[in-house]
């Protein structure tokens, strides 16, 4: 009964969309079906054309992973003469648009139904030092960016997150479950679950009231406590 209801499948699909686009497709789900075994993850990943990824092993994509094109996502084990044990973590249901860079040295954690928009930057490291109280750990701006060594801070994006075009979420963010984060903005700390941040760096501007059902502005001493 399966095989009489996949071939029916099969003879509509040629009939709609011809051989060839038949052929594609199945040339696609064998080439995925392959990509998956270089992954950590499950079923249903699909990439788009033109995705660069290194680490593949420190990678785990959950099930029903989708991404656009032009993706970029490093797990990096080496860097001059540094070595890191990197860990790129994402959960079931994620959806990525076009033209997403990670870079993961540390730990990236995204989790089950986020969905980002394209053109976003996510990164747990920095070429340099420049902050902190170990003064010596500073890096020189006479030293190549290039040739600085890599800090690094965990990146956490909770679940159900949605992130708007251009973000960039910087070395050390957290990202509460069910927030939203607007386009263009820059995110450089934690952001409160159930909040709507903007700007650079992303403040919270909204918190969602469950009692109302309702997205509302922030009162005084709410603001008073983000500070």
């Amino acid at each position: 009964m399966k095989f009489c209801n996949n071939l029916l499948k099969s003879i509509h699909y040629i009939r709609k969309n011809g051989v060839l686009s038949l052929t594609v497709l199945i040339l696609r789900i064998i080439f995925f079906s392959f990509y998956q075994t270089k992954f950590n993850t499950s079923s249903g990943l699909y990439l788009g054309r033109g995705f660069f990824v290194t680490g593949k092993r420190n990678i785990y994509l959950g099930s029903n992973f989708r991404a656009g094109v032009g993706l970029r996502l490093e797990a990096i084990s080496e860097y001059g003469e540094q070595y890191f044990s990197p860990s790129i973590k994402i959960g079931k249901n994620v959806t990525f648009n076009d033209y997403i860079h990670i870079g993961c040295v540390d730990s990236i954690e995204i989790g089950d139904n986020v969905l980002l928009a394209s053109k976003i930057f996510i990164s747990d490291h920095n070429h340099g030092y420049y902050s902190g109280d170990e003064s010596s750990l500073h890096q020189s701006p006479e030293i190549p960016p290039a040739d600085r060594n890599l800090s690094y801070s965990p990146v956490c994006i909770e679940e159900n997150v949605w992130i708007g075009e251009f973000v960039s979420i910087l070395p050390g963010s957290h990202i509460g479950r069910g927030s939203v984060i607007g386009a263009n903005s820059v995110v450089n700390g934690r952001i409160p679950e159930y909040s709507i941040a903007v700007g650079s760096p992303a403040c919270v501007v909204k918190t969602y009231d469950f009692s109302k059902k309702q997205w509302r502005p922030l009162d005084s001493y709410e603001k008073e406590k983000l500070e």
